[in-house]
C-alpha cells in the first residue's frame, strides 16, 4: 500500500502486512511526524469516507477532516507503540552534498601539494645548475691544461689538433744550442751556412715544428723573407738532441748576421 505523510506530503510504499487489519503508529522518515496509520478498506477509514457527500464536496468539509486528522497526529505515541515502519525510512529521498563542503579540504590539499612541489623545484634547478658548471668547467680544463693531457696521454694530441688548438709551446721544450753561421757565396749571391743542435730538455717526448732562420742588421733589427727548413726528425725524445745544417740563399741586403728560432717565434 502507498503511504503518505499528512505533514509533509512524503508518499512511502509499505507491505500490508506491516500496518495490520487495526493500524499503527508510523513515523514519517522525512520529517519525522507521527499518525495512526489505518489500513486500506478499514472499517474505522469507512465512516470517514461516508462522511464526505462527495469527492466534490466543498473545501470547508475537506478542511474539517484535515483539522480532525491533524488532531488525531497531535497526540504523543503511547509507551509500547510499534516501532517505525522500514519501509518509510527506505524510502527518504537522498540529499545531495553542497560542493561547498569538500573545497576547503581540496584547497589544503593543493596547497600540501605545492609545498611539496617547491622543495623539488629547488633541486631540479640546483641540479640544472650543477650540470651547466660541468658543461662549461670541462672544455675550459680541457683548454687550459691542454699541455699536460697531451703530454700525458698521446692520443689527446690528434684530437687538438683536428680542434685546431695548439697543444704545446716547443720553446718551453725545445733548446737550440751551438748555433754558427758562414758566409757563402752562391751563383754570385750572398748565403748563409747555419748549422746548431735542438735538445729536447722536457721529461716527455715533444715534435719538433718548422724553424725559421731570420737576417738581422747593424742594428739586430729583423730583415724580411726569413728561410723557413723542417729537420727530418719529427720527434726528440727527452735528452736527446738533433742536429741540423741547411743554406739560406739570397740573403737580404745589409745583412749582418741570421738568427734561429721556431717559426712561430720567429715573427715576435
Amino acid at each position: 500500500m502507498i503511504v503518505s505523510c499528512p505533514a509533509c506530503s512524503t508518499s512511502f510504499a509499505v507491505d500490508d502486512s506491516l500496518i495490520g487489519p487495526s493500524g499503527r503508529k508510523v513515523r514519517c522518515a522525512k520529517c519525522s511526524h507521527r499518525w495512526h496509520q489505518m489500513p486500506t478498506g478499514s472499517d474505522e477509514a469507512a465512516p470517514a469516507a461516508a462522511a464526505a457527500p462527495d469527492s466534490s464536496s466543498s473545501s470547508e468539509q475537506l478542511s474539517a477532516i484535515a483539522a480532525a486528522i491533524a488532531e488525531r497526529l497531535a497526540v504523543a505515541p503511547e509507551a509500547g507503540s510499534a516501532p517505525p515502519v522500514p519501509g518509510l525510512m527506505a524510502e527518504m529521498p537522498m540529499q545531495d552534498i553542497p560542493a561547498a563542503v569538500i573545497r576547503p579540504r581540496s584547497s589544503r590539499f593543493e596547497e600540501q601539494s605545492e609545498a611539496k612541489a617547491k622543495p623539488r623545484r629547488r633541486r631540479g634547478l640546483l641540479i640544472a645548475g650543477i650540470l651547466l658548471g660541468i658543461v662549461i668547467a670541462v672544455p675550459a680544463a680541457g683548454y687550459v691544461w691542454r699541455n699536460k693531457i697531451a703530454r700525458s696521454a698521446p692520443w689527446a694530441q690528434d684530437m687538438y689538433t683536428l680542434l685546431g688548438i695548439r697543444t704545446d709551446d716547443p720553446a718551453a721544450d725545445l733548446e737550440i744550442a751551438n748555433l754558427k753561421t758562414v758566409s757563402r757565396v752562391i751563383d754570385d749571391k750572398p748565403a748563409a751556412e747555419i748549422t746548431g743542435v735542438i735538445f729536447n730538455k722536457a721529461q716527455y717526448p715533444v715534435e719538433i715544428p718548422s724553424l725559421a732562420a731570420t737576417a738581422i742588421d747593424d742594428h739586430n733589427a729583423k730583415l724580411p723573407n726569413p728561410y723557413k727548413f723542417h729537420l727530418p726528425q719529427q720527434i726528440l725524445e727527452p735528452g736527446e738532441t738533433a742536429s741540423f745544417r741547411v743554406i739560406y740563399q739570397g740573403l737580404p741586403a745589409g745583412t749582418k748576421g741570421v738568427n734561429v728560432d721556431f717559426d712561430n717565434h720567429a715573427a715576435d
